[in-house]
Parts: structure tokens; sequence; C-alpha cells
């Protein structure tokens, strides 16, 4: 029988759903044949109803994989951090999380806020962190930078 590797992805809309699939394909792609990659993803709206919430997090809690995608043009939904607390609180076994950002031109700054408060929750959830594409960060978050360094290296181990 061939193990599962799980993936969870939460998504913003149509557009950063697409991209957040993309990478999911990608690590399918390149994880050895003998995973057997399946993925549920939660659209943003969907988190912030509590029952819905509580499913995703246990979701994620059992994933190998969780992969956030939006535009990082403003703060996270309150369902989505509520949701992200949730998980991030309770002992899983995902190795990564990846932030996949597809903002505007112009707004970096909230896309770094966004990225540095997911990078924020994957060193308290004892996870590897990757940002898509890397948000330059401010000084007080190069150690978040210098550690999502060593995330593609924790998906080749769990393969």
């Amino acid at each position: 029988m061939i193990p599962a590797f799980k993936v969870v992805i939460a998504y913003e809309d149509l557009s950063t759903g697409r991209q957040a699939k993309e990478a999911c394909n990608f690590v399918a792609e390149n994880l050895s044949h003998k995973w057997q990659v399946t993925s549920q993803m939660w659209k943003f709206e969907l988190l912030a109803n509590r029952e819905l919430r509580e499913m995703a997090a246990e979701d994620a809690a059992m994933a190998d994989l969780i992969i956030v995608s939006c535009h990082g043009e403003r703060e996270l939904p309150a369902g989505v951090g509520a949701w992200i607390e949730l998980w991030a609180g309770q002992k899983g076994g995902a190795v990564a999380l990846v932030a996949v950002l597809d903002g505007a031109p112009g707004q970096a700054e909230r896309a770094e806020h966004t990225q540095a408060y997911l990078a924020g929750v994957a060193i308290r959830a004892r996870m590897e962190f990757l940002a898509w594409p890397q948000v330059w960060l401010k000084q007080e978050n190069l150690r978040v930078t210098r550690r999502s360094r060593t995330a593609r290296q924790a998906l080749l181990r769990a393969a």
C-alpha cells in the first residue's frame, strides 16, 4: 500500500486557489512515486463558519504540508487566523507551511506582514516555512528568512 502525503490548502479566491493547487502539483511531481499525494482545499470564507473551521483544523492537524494562498494585500480574515491558531496549537505531523503570496505591486508591506505572521506560526508549530515569492522582510524578521531556506530540504526528507 502506498503511504499518503496529505496537503491542506487554504485559499482566498479562485486565482489564489489555482496557484496553491499548482504548488501542490509541483510537490506531487517531485516526491518519490512511493507517495500518494492527496489534497483538501478550504476557501477562506468557509473558515468563518466555526464548525467548518474546526473540521478544516482537524484536516490541517493531520496534514504533512499546509499551504496558505492569498494576495497578501490585507490582513488575513479573522476566521483564517482562528483556523491557523487551532491547528498550530495541536500536535500535528506537518513538515512545512507554505505561503503563496500573490499581491499587487506596491502592496509589499502588507504581504510582508502576512509572511511574517505565517513564519511565526511555523516557528511556534515547529514546522519549516517557505514563502513564494519571498517577500523581503525587515531586519527584525531576518531570522525567519534564514529558516525558510531549509524548507525545501525538509520536504525532500519527508519523501
